[in-house]
């Protein structure tokens, strides 16, 4: 029999080895898929897993020699994710986990692990409270329209059955393991989740408004080897000094009659245009109209380049 080794989805072992019950090769391409029905060896319940080789079928491949070269294949169902919540902090994260990888097998330990991580997540929540106890504690975020009536009755519902998990003669089931799995997800997403995205997008308009001011403080210092900007920026700051507004022209590729120039100095002259346009100092009003590429600057002075 042939065997390999993966986490089950099922129980949540970790590298627990299964049994292959049967190949098939998914196609006939030289690299083909082999999908094989597998058994895990702790829970019975079976996986397809999918492996890439060339030639032999996977039951035969995993008892030559080489079969330590097998890379692992990709199981389906899939592997269940335990991670907690994005934002969620050190403590209540590592206990949201805990309880993630009872929730297959061990629902008492599951329904007590979600409990405690409610727990520490509310105590780093609401630091001032941390004395209370978690009835207490829940009650006063509810108070101060900290948590919703609805998540806080969520709460409380954690609290109760997490206690009942631990303290009651009776087995938890599986549906309340992950009925508590579920209330706990969407607390520490309501507490972590969403104010952490909130943070996040805000740094990031910060980011982007410090990054636009060191581009236009640091577009006054770029290059301009014919001294085409200088002129054009004396220019165009003399106009706008004067009292009544004046414009003035340069011709521009896009003015030239037809057939004058060829097509790569057409070309050539747009880019020449286009490149003066970037050069010129951010934090300028500058309006750019199809190919004649229009500055607007104060006081109504509209220029062509």
């Amino acid at each position: 029999m042939s065997i390999f080794q993966h986490d089950c989805p099922h129980c949540g072992t970790k590298n627990v080895a299964f049994s292959i019950i049967r190949d098939h090769a998914a196609s006939r391409a030289t690299q083909n898929p082999w999908d094989t029905l597998a058994v895990c060896g702790l829970c019975s319940r079976s996986v397809l897993a999918t492996f890439k080789f060339s030639s032999h079928p996977p039951s035969e491949r995993l008892k030559t020699s080489d079969r330590v070269n097998v890379d692992k294949p990709k199981l389906y169902p899939e592997s269940r994710d335990t991670t907690a919540p994005e934002h969620t902090p050190g403590n209540a994260a590592d206990y949201y986990r805990q309880g993630m990888e009872n929730l297959a097998r061990n629902w008492d330990a599951a329904g007590m692990m979600f409990r405690k991580a409610l727990d520490a997540a509310l105590k780093f929540k609401f630091p001032d409270d941390s004395k209370k106890s978690l009835n207490n504690r829940i009650k006063c975020a509810a108070g101060r329209h900290e948590l919703t009536p609805e998540l806080a009755e969520w709460a409380h519902q954690i609290r109760l059955d997490g206690n009942e998990a631990a303290h009651e003669e009776a087995p938890f089931s599986e549906e309340d393991a992950k009925r508590l799995q579920v209330f706990t997800d969407l607390v520490f997403r309501y507490l972590f989740t969403l104010p952490g995205m909130m943070n996040e997008a805000r740094q990031g308009e910060a980011s982007a408004e410090d990054q636009t001011q060191r581009q236009s403080a640091g577009g006054k210092g770029q290059e301009d080897p014919d001294g085409e900007l200088g002129r054009f920026s004396t220019t165009c700051a003399e106009n706008v000094s004067r009292s009544t507004p004046r414009t003035q022209s340069r011709m521009s590729v896009s003015d030239a009659p037809p057939g004058s120039l060829s097509r790569k100095e057409r070309y050539d002259g747009w880019n020449r245009e286009r490149d003066l346009l970037r050069l010129w100092p951010a934090g300028r009003d500058r309006v750019l109209v199809g190919w004649h590429n229009r500055i607007q600057l104060p006081r109504g002075s509209v220029w062509r380049i």
